[in-house]
């Protein structure tokens, strides 16, 4: 059963991804999304990182106001490139410069 309240689109939109590696250290690494939709996002760094972990991602646009949000990794998985990330949005805010189509309903429910 689809956990998602709506959509994943397939999209790329480069983005800075900010958080705290196991020891404390801040990094700030430049990834590209694989998938966006209003809630959460799908993209892969070059580190490891772990269910539960906190990220500011920060949508890369070039001369605008680059907008940024809260985010709370929900699975990471190792890859090629590192580790591919599933991230949960924890502010009531967009970042995405898109409309997202509306979420299917069931009949009946």
């Amino acid at each position: 059963m689809e956990r998602r309240r709506t959509k994943r689109v397939a999209v790329a939109f480069q983005i800075e991804v900010s958080g705290r590696e196991p020891l404390g250290a801040l990094f700030n690494e430049r990834a590209t999304t694989i998938d966006v939709n209003e809630h959460g996002c799908k993209f892969d760094l070059a580190r490891q990182v772990q269910s539960g972990d906190m990220l500011t991602i920060r949508l890369l646009l070039g001369g605008k106001d680059n907008k940024a949000a809260l985010f709370q990794i929900v699975w990471a998985a190792p890859s090629e490139m590192g580790c591919t990330v599933g991230a949960m949005k924890l502010q009531d805010k967009t970042i995405w410069p898109m409309n997202f189509p509306e979420p299917l309903t069931v009949a009946g429910h």
